[in-house]
């Protein structure tokens, strides 16, 4: 009697625990964290701040706060409750355990199980591949994968087929050596065969089911067509959605909202998704096409807790701003078309103030009048490390961990040597055995301007470097030549006697302004005043010669002075 006594007043007591366990579960509402009724951007906010240790959840609060159950408050439920605030998911519901009675003395004792290793956590990681000049760019988390761009075809038979290391072969390679087998999420920025020549052999080797290409529409009016006819656009686009669909992708076209996905603790949108090409046209020949493929390049801003990543593509500096007041400061920038002058302009830089940024170029050279190194050396300036892609043997890799990413290796740094003499404007860059002066204003580096400096002119170049030599110039005079002093830039004036075109010739520039003089110049000089003819074309002196100039025969002695009548 006293046993069954005893076994009834335990059942009790256990049923006791489960009911309360469940009711105390049960009387939460999942994702409301402050416990106001509903799930609002409220509790969106305190369950970031939790995470990034502005403040603590605790109790209840934590409770609720834990959507996906797992006793701890991570990315993972706050990218859940902002899907839930976006109606993409449900609120999850718990599920009761039941609750086992403990055994009774009579009951015969069970062996535990040793516990099961956990597995450990697999990395979340931004890879910018070393492909050259062309673009190729992974997101990796928690065992899911994202490809931005494919880089160049390899062993495609195309005219653009470029080596293994410089394409998608090294692509391939190193995906496999990651050990990925499919891809979740491809995106095509834009259809020039540096970004998507190699999607045909991605297709064949990591898509199936489940795998989502991202891609923009290619206008059959493109002035690429025109202009670059070899460069095959369409050719590339259209084989590269045939292989897509073959391999059982979902083919996604972006249009103008700007997709949103989530990969493990990665949140990726797609941007500059509507741009000027949509409404403005180049004139070619009479007719009106599309601008080019860059006008149509998507941009790619990725979060990790609140480390923020810009991939631009190639998107042009009409389209950046817009984009940059979007998204404001980030961590990352991979600076867009390839560091040419077409785009990243200095107020782009200032407004994203980058703390890293990725350059994939094979033509980084300070003597070279492509590359916008002003808009680069101003955020090295503003504080921001600069690599390379193509100073490193594979890829340049940021480690994510605890809502904050880091370089993993310096070997792809870009180290310029810097002269400066103490409060000057001026600044002397030196890189693999080139320089270059810059001027800095205070604010920025001047560019495509002049200035005035101890009684000096000079000209700056739209990527930043003071000009020397020959160089023409658009100024408020129109469009002429100037001659800059081949080792200080000073702007020459008066007679100068040059190398122009395989030969050594006088010339005469303004005295006021600069600028190279042509046709007929009364000039005075140490022999009087005289009459000179300049070539109209060339600006070279016209000397021990006879010339008909306006239907008429002129002399010009060896010093360029014009003896005949009438001069």
């Amino acid at each position: 009697m006293k046993k069954l006594a005893i076994f009834c007043i335990s059942t009790f007591l256990i049923l006791l625990i489960c009911l309360f366990t469940y009711n105390s579960k049960a009387a939460f509402s999942i994702g409301d964290v402050n416990g106001d009724g509903k799930i609002s951007a409220n509790d969106y906010i305190l369950v970031k701040k939790s995470i990034l240790g502005i403040s603590s959840l605790t109790g209840d609060n934590r409770t609720r706060a834990d959507i996906n159950f797992d006793n701890k408050i991570s990315s993972q439920d706050y990218i859940l409750i902002k899907k839930i605030m976006l109606n993409q998911i449900s609120v999850p519901t718990f599920t009761p355990v039941p609750v086992t009675p403990a055994p009774t003395a009579t009951s015969t004792p069970t062996l535990t199980p040793a516990p099961t290793a956990t597995p450990e956590p697999k990395p979340t990681r931004i890879h910018f591949l070393n492909t050259g000049g062309s673009n190729a760019f992974l997101l990796e988390s928690n065992g899911h994968y994202a490809l931005i761009d494919a880089s160049n075809p390899y062993e495609q038979g195309t005219s653009w087929d470029e080596p293994e290391a410089t394409s998608v072969g090294k692509v391939i390679k190193y995906l496999k050596n990651l050990g990925v087998t499919k891809l979740d999420v491809i995106i095509a920025s834009h259809s020039h065969s540096d970004h998507i020549g190699g999607m045909e052999k991605i297709a064949t080797n990591f898509v199936g089911s489940g795998t989502k290409y991202y891609y923009r529409t290619y206008s059959t009016d493109n002035s690429d067509d025109v202009l670059h006819p070899d460069w095959d656009n369409k050719g590339f686009y259209e084989r590269s959605i045939s292989a897509m669909k073959k391999a059982g992708a979902e083919l996604v076209e972006v249009t103008k909202k700007d997709p949103y996905i989530v990969l493990g603790d990665f949140e990726i949108s797609i941007m500059n998704t509507s741009t000027p090409r949509d409404n403005e046209y180049s004139n070619i020949n009479g007719k009106k096409y599309v601008y080019g493929e860059n006008k149509n390049s998507l941009a790619v801003y990725v979060k990790y807790g609140n480390f923020k990543t810009l991939i631009a593509g190639d998107m042009e500096m009409e389209d950046e701003m817009d984009v940059a007041n979007s998204v404001g400061d980030i961590d990352i920038l991979q600076m867009g078309h390839h560091g040419l002058y077409t785009s990243s302009s200095q107020e782009y830089i200032k407004t994203l103030k980058p703390n890293y940024v990725i350059i994939p170029t094979d033509n980084f050279d300070l003597s070279n009048d492509i590359t916008r190194f002003s808009s680069i050396r101003l955020a090295q300036r503003n504080g921001a490390q600069v690599y390379l892609t193509t100073k490193t043997k594979d890829a340049v890799v940021f480690n994510c961990v605890s809502n904050t990413c880091s370089v993993t290796s310096n070997d792809a740094l870009v180290n310029f040597t810097i002269e400066r003499k103490d409060n000057s404007p001026w600044e002397k860059v030196t890189y693999s055995g080139k320089s270059a002066w810059f001027y800095y204003n205070g604010s920025i580096y001047v560019e495509d301007d002049w200035v005035k400096y101890d009684g000096k002119y000079y000209h700056f170049s739209n990527r930043g470097q003071m000009e020397v030599g020959w160089q023409e110039i658009t100024w408020s005079g129109g469009t002429n030549w100037f001659y800059f002093d081949l080792n200080n830039g000073d702007m020459l004036t008066g007679w100068q006697k040059l190398s122009w075109k395989g030969g050594t010739n006088w010339f005469y520039f303004d005295s006021d302004n600069g600028s190279m003089l042509t046709g007929w110049q009364k000039i005075k000089w140490s022999g009087g005043t005289n009459w000179f003819y300049f070539d109209p074309t060339d600006g070279y002196m016209y000397t021990n010669t006879t010339k008909t100039i306006d239907g008429k025969s002129y002399t010009f002695n060896s010093d360029g002075v014009c003896t005949s009548s009438g001069c």
